[in-house]
């Protein structure tokens, strides 16, 4: 209430001075523009920005200023327009289907599940479920629910990899959500860079909604200063790292330890062939959960763990662990947000996915998810999610992602047979 009698008040001051100017000139006032938009404050506590009212009222996101020419103006006033209309009607169809959504995804910071469940209540009157599961078992209940007819999970939040090829399998519906349309809008990724993919055609768009910059955790009181590595080559051709001090995500599955394995030999292997061997020779050990990795390098049971990212190391603090990035930069490793095909709330699904993508979707993220923002017009809540400063190893296309990538789990396996 109190910023809409800010507003109101502004209002009555600028008709003051228009009718003023209008009667000194003697001629007839020019139209006033549009009110601006306001944009929402980032927040200092657990609490969502948007005000409450007594019925639930579709938020919507604005950029940090609108365009400053008439023309850029104008197509942002009717993309908002436009955006409104859809919100609501995406509210009205989420109320019918029951208000409820049941979302896929990997392990996330416990803070991001909880405010973002607010704010899709309050703003929305969604309930949304997070069901945390490991990669793998993603891919194996959208199969298995797909198989059955039989659909639970409505959304998948997945790693480019795994997401893309359930993708291909048809199992994602399609929807150009208009948040990743906003005029104005500068991102760090495109959210819709497999829009044209032709693997895709006549299946699901599965839009890009969060980006980390993962680097190296270490533990600062084993690693010593001279022995802080610079470089991911380090890890496989330094004698300090061989025996059980770094921990990885097991790079036979798919996620960042086979990750890992690509870039090592991406960015060495033409200097060095044997850079993979070299690497394995250090004996890494595979952890599949990452918060276990994190915690193991806090508490000194690993020495260094590649693959790694704020949301993990900053809980862990005050313990000695840091996390840090190599010259080559962090890993860029996008989430892709996907409206499972069969759902019954699609409304809901759709709501979340344009939440996802709107600015306050996006602050929630890096404030309490630990996320690189994909939009420039909000800023990282961490220096360490700053891909500006530290740079990012090359993006993955999807032909690496769907032919390259998949390699490298045969390669680990042999390199580390499953006994």
């Amino acid at each position: 209430m109190k910023a809409k009698f800010k507003l109101q008040v502004s209002a009555v001051i600028l008709s003051i001075l228009a009718l003023t100017v209008a009667a000194c000139a003697k001629g007839t006032p020019a139209p006033s523009s549009p009110a601006a938009t306001t944009t929402t404050k980032a927040a200092t506590s657990s609490s969502p920005t948007t005000a409450p009212t007594s019925k639930t009222t579709p938020a919507t996101t604005a950029p940090s200023a609108k365009p400053s020419t008439t023309a850029a103006q104008t197509e942002w006033d009717k993309w908002k327009a436009s955006y409104d209309a859809e919100i609501a009607k995406l509210v009205d169809g989420a109320k019918k289907e029951g208000g409820k959504l049941t979302v896929y995804l990997p392990q996330e910071d416990q803070a991001y599940f909880d405010e973002t469940v607010k704010y899709m209540k309050k703003n929305y009157g969604v309930d949304v479920e997070f069901v945390a599961l490991r990669s793998s078992d993603v891919q194996a209940k959208v199969a298995a629910e797909q198989t059955a007819g039989k659909v639970i999970g409505d959304y998948v939040q997945g790693g480019s990899s795994y997401a893309r090829r359930l993708n291909e399998k048809g199992y994602f519906d399609h929807y150009l959500p208009p948040a990743a349309q906003e005029p104005g809008v500068k991102w760090l990724v495109d959210p819709l860079l497999d829009k044209n993919e032709a693997k895709f055609a006549g299946k699901g768009l599965t839009p890009v909604v969060a980006m980390s910059i993962l680097g190296v955790a270490v533990n600062t009181q084993l690693v010593p200063a001279e022995k802080m590595p610079k470089s991911y080559k380090d890890f496989a051709i330094d004698p300090f790292w061989k025996g059980k001090k770094i921990v990885i995500t097991d790079p036979r599955t798919d996620g960042q330890g086979q990750q890992t394995l690509y870039y090592l030999d991406k960015l060495f292997g033409r200097e060095d062939p044997q850079i993979l061997q070299k690497f394995a020779a250090q004996e890494p050990v595979f952890q599949q959960d990452n918060t276990i990795a994190s915690r193991g390098v806090a508490t000194g049971l690993y020495m260094a763990m590649i693959g790694s990212r704020l949301a993990w190391v900053q809980p862990l603090q005050p313990a000695p662990i840091k996390l840090i990035f190599m010259k080559e930069g962090g890993n860029s490793s996008i989430a892709l947000g996907c409206i499972v095909k069969g759902t019954t709330h699609p409304n809901a699904a759709k709501l979340f996915l344009n939440f996802q993508l709107s600015k306050d979707g996006q602050r929630l993220y890096t404030e309490f998810g630990g996320r690189t923002p994909i939009r420039a017009d909000v800023k990282p809540a961490a220096d360490e999610n700053n891909a500006s400063k530290w740079g990012v190893l090359p993006q993955r296309s999807y032909d690496d992602e769907s032919t390259v990538l998949p390699k490298y789990l045969d390669i680990a396996k042999q390199l580390w047979p499953i006994k």
